[in-house]
């Protein structure tokens, strides 16, 4: 008795242990890039400060104390809201970082650390470059010629003009460069062919040095100048000089006022130190230096605490040459030498930073260019490699196109599916050794499923009180549909992507073998395959690994274009070929001879005309032209997503007494949007599909409107569009419209149970109800939350230019909200969660919040919304995704009615079920001992 009450106990705990599954549906995660870096420098030697092709300013955090070294993405924001073509200089002494764009009159400063904007200069004109200048903050040398200071501290120091250069400057010139010398900073400008000396007292007065073509200057080191030809040349008062040498040499580095540092590279081992004569202008080489007799790829003049070092690169080894007495005493004997061993011969841009670690040793970072990656980050230490990481994989694919589609992930993958196959066939070979074999198997497989869930139970839920992640992103999710994959082709590479909405971990990559040219379109043709169509060439995929299952083109011509129709439950991917009506049925391995099809109506998004698919002869068919006068265009078209009306939705609202508003729920309807440029008037027209009948239409007038901002989203009985107004006042606009058939309670248009598309339902609409909103961000993109079967509440879904994914409950944007007459309580019965009018949507959780909060997104054209369903019907997974950024949430918008929340009493309902088992071993005996008693007195 004992043992059968502790397998109920076990069986209650499993039970009980269900609820601790809350933080699944709770899980979002953040995937930032920054694009391909272009400019990087060492804040310290665990951060990068860079800037990325996409005008990304970024801090990457590098940990390479570990065996798994990574980098972190500690911040980034995008410069090119700031203007074209973003200019950077960090100043490492006050931890800030300068921004500028020379289509701008404005610079920007930073916290290095942080990624706060601290201040912001108004420059007198366009900057053409910035420059630290000693240790009173930076010089914006301009476009006109001012240069002014802008200082650490604007509350201690004003900004200030300290000097004007007379010659003219010219704009976009090159790299501008800068070294101190003596107390004067020097400005080399390209195409100027003079130098120009600023002194650091703050006199206004600018030397202008002549005889220098700027434009072929390398490098700028106190007063030496190197040039393209490997020239040095030295800056002495107002003149330049040339510096002689014995021979000429293929590389040289400069190093301070005194020295410099020069080496063949292949054609001869070793480097040559020389010293300066800066009244003669002659070098001397310096004698007595340890020789490295080997071939040098390149050299560094580094600086750590307050030692000076050259850094030679050699194939494969870093030899470090601590130079500090040399230059302080011109002691050549105090040269030092450390050797790393390199783990490759590194190409390309080789940025190196040294630093004394805790115990006094010399450790050095080395970055440098590898394959499929921008940058590798290498530590020294000790005289041994020690480890590798990367800066910024190039494996975060990207759509150039922006097409996006979110799919359910395949539930079995391809092993376990062939495990199943397998234990078929031997059972229904139907012989005594197959089925005791079978038998065997599956009592195994159950047993170490058991064994493995109880173990990880008993771990986490001692320490951590909750079931561990990888019960809870295993078959939970998939029991419940959690799992989904985004797929999309990245063009660049030709990769075919998908991506596990779970974690944002690559599902699988898979190059696509194709020579073809424009990508149409990436959709899904049944739960395991989907189809990549281009326009020469469709491709079948295999959802579980990314295989292709085979590959055709079309023999009529190239395709233009692609829609899906549900026919009896099953997807069809119809294509249409330039200059022609005919249309294709794809199928996995080549076009369908013939399938057995309905009408079908469409909408052209681009011309707003109506087609019909005709079932006869598949062909599209125009039935109808959208009425534009030469000076209208099209604008914005949107239809409902399918045409099949959820009934989940609700045919009508019940009001406070018990009446019903019915909804009209006609499908085939479209919104279109035009604009007529003579009237200067935009009109937003709902028509149907079927017949081109305009079933309703409203205007805006006396505004002026951003028409690129047009966004429209529709479903059930409502449809939602969003603009930019910039005149008579700059407002983001959201307009919502409920349809219903006659607007009195219950009663229909018609009483028919002919629902088909030319039944009375196409006629006018009874009643359009209509409310317009101001919301406090410029809206992106547009979307709405969908669930399994249209019960839930839906949210409407929307990105905003400060980078924020936001869901705004569709009862907030409800057209029949009270505006013109005081709200009563039986108003409030009237509707879910009705509310009087107000016309601005605040933030907080009373209008809407943000699903991203604190991780921003970048704003990047081509992104894309993508919500699907679960099977929780309470519960729908929500993604936005871009080049730079992915994101991936879960929502409930009518909250979590049918999982068990983080608030329920789990141990309250263990400790029951123990009292109540506890209270059944106690009363079992006595029960049983009082059945024995009264046996027994019934005996005698």
């Amino acid at each position: 008795m004992i043992s059968f009450n502790w397998v109920v106990l076990g069986l209650l705990l499993q039970l009980a242990s269900a609820v601790i599954l809350d933080d699944a549906f709770i899980r979002d995660w953040t995937k930032n890039w920054v694009g391909q870096i272009s400019q990087y420098e060492f804040q310290s030697s665990d951060s990068i400060i860079g800037l990325s092709d996409q005008g990304q300013l970024f801090n990457s955090h590098i940990d390479l104390e570990t065996n798994t070294s990574t980098t972190d993405l500690l911040w980034r924001t995008d410069l090119s809201k700031f203007g074209s073509n973003p200019q950077f200089l960090l100043n490492k002494n006050n931890f800030k970082v300068y921004t500028y764009s020379p289509d701008s009159t404005k610079a920007y400063a930073w916290d290095s650390r942080t990624g706060i904007l601290e201040n912001i200069f108004d420059l007198k004109a366009e900057p053409l470059a910035i420059v630290n200048f000693f240790n009173r903050g930076v010089l914006s040398v301009n476009i006109d010629g001012s240069v002014e200071l802008l200082p650490d501290n604007l509350s201690i120091q004003p900004q200030l003009e300290v000097g004007t250069i007379k010659s003219k400057l010219p704009k976009n010139g090159g790299q501008v460069k800068s070294s101190t010398h003596d107390g004067i900073i020097y400005i080399s400008i390209p195409n100027n062919n003079k130098i120009f000396g600023i002194k650091g007292d703050g006199s206004s007065d600018v030397t202008e040095i002549g005889g220098v073509e700027t434009d072929k200057i390398v490098d700028l080191k106190e007063n030496l100048i190197l040039t393209q030809s490997n020239e040095v040349k030295l800056i002495a008062g107002d003149k330049v000089k040339a510096v002689k040498l014995s021979k000429r040499y293929e590389n040289v580095v400069l190093i301070s006022s005194n020295y410099f540092v020069a080496f063949d590279g292949v054609t001869s081992p070793g480097f040559t130190l020389y010293k300066v004569d800066e009244p003669s202008a002659t070098a001397s080489v310096v004698e007595g230096l340890p020789e490295i007799p080997t071939q040098i790829v390149s050299i560094e003049y580094l600086t750590a605490s307050i030692n000076d070092f050259l850094v030679v690169s050699t194939p494969l080894k870093k030899v470090i040459v601590d130079i500090t007495g040399l230059l302080s005493d011109d002691d050549p004997s105090s040269t030092q030498i450390t050797t790393f061993d390199h783990p490759s011969s590194p190409k390309g841009k080789i940025l190196d930073f040294l630093e004394y670690d805790k115990n006094d040793n010399i450790r050095l970072i080395t970055t440098f260019s590898l394959p499929g990656t921008d940058v590798a980050i290498t530590k020294h230490n000790h005289d041994y490699y020690v480890s590798t990481t990367t800066l910024q994989h190039r494996d975060n694919f990207e759509s150039q196109s922006g097409k996006y589609l979110i799919v359910n992930k395949p539930t079995l993958d391809e092993k376990t599916l062939d495990d199943a196959n397998h234990l078929l066939d031997e059972e229904q070979d139907g012989s005594k050794a197959g089925e005791y074999k079978l038998f065997i198997i599956r009592w195994w497989s159950r047993f170490q499923r058991h064994l493995i869930e109880l173990i990880e139970y008993n771990v986490f839920a001692i320490t951590k009180g909750k079931l561990p992640d990888t019960s809870i992103a295993g078959s939970e999710e998939e029991q419940f549909g959690l799992k989904k994959l985004i797929i999309f082709v990245d063009e660049k590479l030709n990769v075919l992507v998908a991506v596990n909405t779970i974690d944002g971990s690559i599902e699988w990559a898979r190059e696509l073998d194709t020579s073809s040219g424009i990508l149409i379109d990436t959709v899904q043709l049944s739960d395991e395959k989907i189809l990549v169509v281009y326009d020469s060439e469709v491709i079948s995929i295999n959802l579980r690994n990314g295989s292709t299952i085979a590959s055709y083109g079309l023999p009529n011509g190239l395709i233009e274009k692609v829609f899906t129709v549900e026919v009896d439950g099953q997807i069809l991917v119809l294509t249409k070929v330039e200059n022609s009506s005919t249309v294709s049925i794809l199928g996995i391995e080549g076009v369908q001879s013939s399938f057995e099809i309905d009408d079908k109506y469409f909408i052209d998004r681009n011309s707003g005309n109506g087609y019909k698919l005709s079932s006869e002869t598949l062909k599209l068919i125009q039935t109808w032209k959208l009425p534009l006068d030469g000076t209208e265009k099209v604008v914005a078209v949107e239809s409902k997503a399918s045409s099949v009306v959820r009934s989940g939705n609700g045919l009508g609202i019940v009001l406070a007494d018990k009446s019903v508003l019915y909804k009209y729920s006609y499908p085939n309807i479209a919104a279109v949007v035009t604009y007529d440029a003579s009237l200067d008037k935009v009109s937003f027209t709902i028509i149907d599909i079927v017949t081109g009948a305009q079933l309703h239409e409203q205007s805006h007038e006396g505004e002026s409107i951003d028409l690129k901002s047009f966004l429209v989203t529709m479903d059930n009985n409502w449809i939602i569009y969003s603009y930019f107004s910039t005149n008579p006042k700059a407002e983001q606009r959201i307009v919502v419209i409920d349809l219903f058939e006659t607007g009195i309670p219950n009663e229909k248009a018609n009483n028919e149970e002919d629902n088909s598309i030319f039944n009375s339902y196409n006629q006018t609409i009874g009643e359009v109800s209509t409310k317009s909103f101001i919301f406090p961000e410029r809206i992106l993109q547009l979307s709405h939350s969908v669930t399994k079967f249209g019960i839930t509440t839906t949210n409407i879904l929307a990105f905003t230019d400060s980078g924020s994914l936001v869901q705004i409950p569709k009862f907030v944007l409800n057209s029949r909200r009270i505006a013109d007459r005081e709200f009563t309580q039986v108003d409030s019965m009237n509707d879910f969660r009705l509310t009087p009018y107000e016309p601005i949507i605040s933030g907080g959780d009373k209008h809407y919040h943000v699903l991203n909060h604190k991780n921003q997104l970048s704003v990047q054209d081509g992104g894309k919304i993508l919500s699907i369903a679960t099977e929780l019907e309470s519960t729908s997974v929500v993604c936005y995704i871009n080049k730079l950024d992915w994101f991936c949430t879960t929502i409930q918008p009518s909250l979590q009615y049918d999982t068990l929340g983080k608030n329920f009493a789990k141990s309250k309902l263990i400790l029951t079920i123990l009292i109540l088992l506890l209270g059944v071993l106690i009363t079992t005996p006595m029960v049983s001992s009082k059945r024995l008693n009264a046996a027994w007195l019934d005996r005698s």
